[in-house]
C-alpha cells in the first residue's frame, strides 16, 4: 500500500484511492489558486457535486500557514453543504467567504 501523507504529513490526494480496503474512487486531480481562477475552481465543484462525485475543498484563513480541508457533499443556492472534520458534522459554506478562502480542489470519481 502507497503513503497517503508525505514526511511533511500532507496527503497525498493521489493516494487516497489506495487505502487498504479501496475507497471505490479514482483520483481525477488537484487544481489550485492562482494557477485555476476562483470561477474555475468553482465551476469544478459544481460539476462534481451534480454528479455525485466527491469533492475536497481546500481552503485557507487569511493570515494562517496551513490549508484546512472539507468535503463538499451538495449544494443549497450558492452554498456547498461540506463534512467539515472540524466541526464533526455538516454545515454550509460560501465560496465567497473572505474568513475562508476557497483555494483549491482535489477531484475523484467514482471507479
Amino acid at each position: 500500500v502507497q503513503r497517503v501523507y508525505n514526511n511533511r504529513d500532507d496527503i497525498r490526494w493521489n493516494n487516497v484511492p489506495n487505502l487498504p480496503g479501496g475507497t471505490g474512487v479514482r483520483f481525477l486531480g488537484t487544481l489550485d489558486s492562482p494557477i485555476s481562477s476562483i470561477a474555475a475552481l468553482r465551476t469544478a465543484v459544481d460539476a462534481d457535486v451534480a454528479l455525485g462525485h466527491p469533492s475536497v475543498l481546500k481552503v485557507q484563513r487569511p493570515g494562517r500557514a496551513n490549508p484546512h480541508f472539507m468535503l463538499a457533499v451538495g449544494k443549497c443556492g450558492s452554498e456547498y453543504i461540506v463534512a467539515d472534520p472540524a466541526t464533526g458534522g455538516s454545515r454550509r459554506y460560501s465560496p465567497n467567504d473572505m474568513n475562508l478562502l476557497l483555494v483549491g480542489v482535489r477531484r475523484y470519481a467514482p471507479r
